[in-house]
């Protein structure tokens, strides 16, 4: 229908209607590609966005599993720590039980304090 009412305008106003239309057909193209990249602009912008939520996401899991893994090596470190002692502790009852004598229990609790005893 648009056509038929161009086609009635261009021979109506002959050469300077005919570049008329051309210009009113060139000028919604171009409304319509502004809006185009204005469309395409914006998705990209939420895109954006949203990689940044996503990257500060990831930054913060980043730091926890950091922490976490710091504390499961201290506390690996607690455990081995605890493990060595008790196991001083068997070593020095099993002196105190051969009979050393109680002199020889708290030389040897002195030592692994890190103290030194005099023998």
């Amino acid at each position: 229908m648009i056509e038929a009412e161009m086609l009635a305008v261009v021979t109506q106003l002959g050469a300077a209607g005919l570049m008329g239309v051309m210009w009113l057909t060139e000028r919604r193209g171009a409304v319509q590609r502004e809006q185009q990249l204005t469309g395409a602009h914006e998705r990209i912008m939420l895109q954006q966005k949203h990689l940044d939520v996503l990257v500060r996401a990831l930054e913060d899991n980043t730091r926890a599993l950091i922490s976490l893994e710091s504390n499961q090596r201290e506390l690996a470190g607690v455990l081995a720590r605890m493990e060595r002692e008790r196991e001083h502790e068997k070593d020095a009852e099993g002196v105190s039980r051969a009979g050393a004598g109680t002199a020889a229990v708290r030389a040897a609790r002195e030592r692994r304090r890190g103290r030194t005893v005099p023998e």
